[in-house]
């Protein structure tokens, strides 16, 4: 997807941050406000683990001064402790209680973090996968893309974006409660403390915010291009074998792949950095305002002090880190995040459409059988291309017709079948099924008469799954109807092929039917085209593969076998046309019938 055609591009971040968690459904939002519910617990529990750390340590140096105070005496003797000494045990037992109750709420933050953002991911893959699919078919121009936004960019949305923004903000609130707490202890360690600290992020946010925007826009771009290579090398292994061409590949994929690390690296060590550097100067500050207070006070009095800001420190600095990831990382995949928002603006057909689909079928009988298609006066050009492939061609088919349509490459003969399904509109002109023009129907009309036909196509595609799988295209196993898989075969003509294999129709046909033939694939795709029972059957040249022999018997044995359907035949063989009661050639924009 070009980038310089994204919406949002002059949006800041947290804009298109609050844009993405308005997508959310009620139950999201409702498990996003228990989330806040929990983070509030969990503060507190933090609050209180910080601040036992003052008497636990007081009981160690000094325990009669905490054994004076007249409340804690008088629940020590209520428990028959009568010395000061005897106090350390239980005091310790419960700040251990404590310190262990937080760690394990905090396990539990950690681990709702998690699933509400796999929750969200998963939220947002299938809206995005479902605005792909529905896609009008003129816009599937690069599968590349449509992977690498399925397979990269939603991954870094998630890992860029949800999860950093939910971990800043459960570390924001966190580092509240804690900064509310020392202040109490000593305010002003506490507020030059936390002055320095914010002051070194905000630095190092605005230091590399320029690198971080360019990063987010190259990770996008190599994505996409290392995903395009191995998609055409494995698509082109046959030439690449052939031509000893394996070294043109390995140097563009490593080259595109050792620039996409390399962008990733840069990202990781801006992300990274600032807690290796705030660490030990943390700790100077802390040795400097240690060594303050035990000149003051005492080194007795000072160490509840100093062991509280100490723990403190080390709990505050942790999520300051994570405060910062949370903004570095969003900004970082700031473009990822545009192409996600994008396609989520886009309304595909829902749900909602299926259902109204399945009851149109019901109550719609237009389309319940293919009575007659005709096409009037079409025009069509592809939207980038200013020469009409049909200049005005009229058609007429009748149930039970045998067409074949001849002209030489690129004439517009797969077009002409685009057009026939309805995948694609006409410029100008109409098309009548059964006396409905299709054109301008409802969406649910097309849907209908598309249910009534099949194709199968010169350029196959099977599922890394068995042949019944195949044949039974989108259809759940334990929905299958055995006796029309076993028909389909008998007329495709793989009865022979399938009794062959030791599992039959359980033999996985491995990825694009690496394991058959060319021929071997066409029929299982002629198979599949049957399965479906439909009215209406187009063949683009889907007996290419097949020698004349096997080619003739399944022809003779679907007009045999099924002697109503309607055929519409792409071919370039003369044989195919004594199985035609009529002959169209496209050329030159025009239909042209030709004489038997």
């Amino acid at each position: 997807m070009p980038l310089d055609k994204i919406s949002y591009k002059d949006y800041s971040i947290l804009k298109l941050s609050f844009k993405l968690w308005s997508k959310l459904n009620k139950r999201r939002k409702y498990q996003l406000f228990s989330y806040l519910i929990l983070l509030l617990i969990s503060s507190f529990a933090e609050v209180i683990s910080i601040a036992s750390v003052i008497p636990f340590l007081s009981v160690l140096a000094l325990p009669e001064k905490i054994f004076n105070i007249p409340s804690v005496n008088a629940i020590a003797l209520s428990f028959n402790i009568y010395s000061p000494e005897n106090i350390r045990l239980p005091i310790t037992i419960i700040f251990g209680i404590i310190v262990i109750s937080t760690g394990i709420i905090r396990i539990l933050n950690l681990w709702v973090s998690f699933r509400i953002a796999a929750s969200v991911g998963s939220d947002i893959s299938s809206a995005i996968f479902k605005n792909i699919i529905y896609k009008p078919y003129l816009d599937y121009s690069n599968s590349g893309d449509s992977i690498a936004i399925l397979n990269v960019e939603i991954n870094r949305v998630i890992n860029g974006v949800i999860i950093p923004q939910l971990f800043f903000l459960s570390s924001s609130i966190i580092c509240i409660f804690l900064f509310a707490t020392l202040l109490i202890i000593n305010y002003q360690a506490t507020i030059i403390s936390a002055l320095l600290v914010i002051l070194f992020y905000f630095l190092s946010i605005n230091l590399f915010k320029n690198t971080l925007r360019n990063n987010s826009k190259l990770q996008v771009k190599y994505n996409q291009k290392v995903i395009r290579i191995i998609q055409e090398s494995l698509g082109f292994i046959r030439e690449i074998i052939l031509n000893e061409k394996y070294l043109f590949f390995i140097k563009d994929f490593d080259r595109n792949n050792y620039k996409l690390n390399l962008i990733n690296s840069k990202s990781l060590f801006i992300k990274t950095y600032p807690r290796i550097l705030i660490e030990p100067v943390g700790i100077a500050i802390l040795s400097l305002v240690g060594c303050i207070i035990v000149s003051r006070v005492g080194f007795n009095d000072a160490l509840p002090f100093i062991g509280t800001l100490v723990l403190g420190a080390q709990r505050i600095i942790p999520l300051m880190q994570k405060v910062y990831e949370g903004v570095v990382t969003t900004k970082g995949a700031k473009i990822s995040l545009i192409l996600i928002l994008q396609l989520l603006d886009k309304s595909p057909q829902t749900k909602k459409n299926n259902e109204q689909f399945i009851l149109n079928k019901i109550n719609n009988k237009s389309f319940e059988s293919f009575v007659s298609l005709e096409i009037r006066d079409i025009y069509f050009r592809y939207p980038n291309d200013s020469k009409y492939i049909f200049n005005g061609i009229n058609l007429k088919i009748n149930k039970g017709d045998k067409i074949a349509i001849i002209g030489e490459s690129g004439s517009g003969k797969s077009t002409l079948v685009d057009l026939l399904m309805g995948l694609i509109p006409p410029i100008s002109g109409d098309i009548f099924i059964n006396n409905y023009d299709i054109n301008h129907c409802m969406h649910k009309d097309i849907r209908n008469w598309r249910s009534n036909l099949s194709l199968v196509s010169q350029n196959i595609f099977l599922s890394d799954s068995s042949i019944k799988e195949n044949i039974a295209f989108g259809i759940e196993e334990e929905n299958i109807d055995y006796p029309r898989i076993y028909k389909t075969l008998e007329i495709s003509n793989l009865v022979k092929l399938v009794e062959t294999k030791k599992n039959g129709i359980d033999t996985l046909v491995g990825e694009n039917g690496i394991s058959l033939s060319g021929g071997q694939c066409q029929r299982l795709a002629i198979a599949r085209g049957l399965y479906k029972n439909a009215d209406f059957l187009l063949l683009d040249e889907a007996t290419s593969s097949l020698d004349y022999e096997t080619e003739n018997k399944i022809l003779k044995n679907l007009c045999s076998s099924i002697p109503d359907i309607t055929i519409v035949m792409i071919t370039h063989r003369r044989t195919n046309l004594n199985f035609c009661n009529k002959i169209l050639k496209v050329d030159d924009g025009n239909l042209i019938e030709i004489k038997k």
